[in-house]
């Protein structure tokens, strides 16, 4: 079968619009529930607070690490034995490891879960962190995150310093007509990339929202990248996998598979492995392309600066 090799023109439409070959790889009548598996993070003022013990969800009682989040608050914690008390402010909180009940401010308190010690963190009911400690704190069901304080998330802009694109620019060198800055600046090429994090989400990426990055599975064990976003848009985003070495692979959205949660959130899949690698790029082992092997993946949006995803799951 001739190779379709691919003009500037049908280029561009890809890269604009999203894939529309990757789109139809898959028939409607496969589309059912993605599989996955959303760790829970744990927020403060909209930024991902680091822990070396992650939140839980026992019984639908999420727990949190009393340490990482009464630090981050300004609490003056004192462990005595099993016995903890935090101050802050006005506030008194007193907690014993493995009871089952709290004191805020002298009045005893029932907790829904235990407080338990795992790898010598300890960690309490969400709830009893926001009354004891005097703060806004939310459960996003959806995103898994803990919202601690204000929800104002930043721009990727204000948030993420550009540095030079030379150290990246070699991910281009066989197709350098992704370098060009076609969104924003016409054919000009970028000179800077910002380079993105998953402990950096989430991040407003061309007025959209980006809360978190994932993986994700269909029925028959296909990988996706799945975001979950404020995006709207009808093509959802364009991703480029870059590889050391090869070629730029281009994936728009598979948007049968698109999950809309009420009216702002939006999760948009797309698939890692694609024939379009066998019509468009002459792979004939497409099928060999693994997560793994990709180690950035370029956001295509509106920018100043090429944003690039680090692969966390190499």
């Amino acid at each position: 079968m001739k190779k379709i090799k691919l003009t500037t023109a049908v280029l561009a439409a890809l890269t604009l619009t999203g894939s529309a070959l990757g789109g139809a790889s898959i028939s409607a009548e496969e589309s059912t529930k993605m599989t996955y598996s959303l760790p829970i993070k744990l927020l403060y003022n909209a930024r991902q607070l680091p822990s070396d013990v992650q939140p839980e969800n026992v019984n639908g009682t999420t727990l949190v690490p009393l340490r990482v989040v009464s630090d981050k608050l300004g609490g003056d914690l004192t462990l005595t034995g099993k016995n903890i008390s935090i101050v802050k402010g006005k506030s008194t909180l007193a907690l014993t490891i493995g009871a089952s009940t709290a004191t805020i401010n002298g009045i005893t308190t029932k907790l829904s879960v235990p407080v338990k010690v795992v790898k010598g963190r300890t960690l309490v009911p969400l709830r009893v962190v926001s009354e004891g400690l005097g703060v806004a704190v939310e459960w996003d069901a959806v995103n898994q995150f803990v919202w601690i304080g204000n929800k104002d998330v930043p721009k990727l802009e204000d948030a993420i310093k550009p540095e030079d694109i030379k150290p990246y620019a070699h991910y281009y060198a066989k197709d350098p007509y992704f370098l060009k800055n076609f969104l924003s600046e016409g054919d000009k090429p970028f000179t800077t990339a910002r380079v993105v994090t998953q402990q950096d989400f989430p991040l407003i990426i061309s007025g959209d929202i980006y809360y978190r990055m994932d993986l994700a599975r269909d029925p028959k064990g296909r990988t996706y990248t799945r975001a979950s976003t404020t995006d709207k848009g009808v093509m959802g985003r364009t991703f480029l996998f870059l590889q050391t070495g090869e070629h730029v692979k281009v994936r728009g959205e598979v948007n049968y598979y698109r999950e809309n949660i009420g009216k702002e959130l939006r999760i948009h899949y797309n698939d890692v492995v694609s024939k379009d690698d066998f019509w468009n790029l002459g792979i004939k082992d497409y099928e060999k392309l693994s997560m793994r092997s990709i180690e950035y993946i370029d956001i295509y949006a509106d920018s100043d600066a090429k944003i690039l995803f680090k692969n966390p799951w190499r």
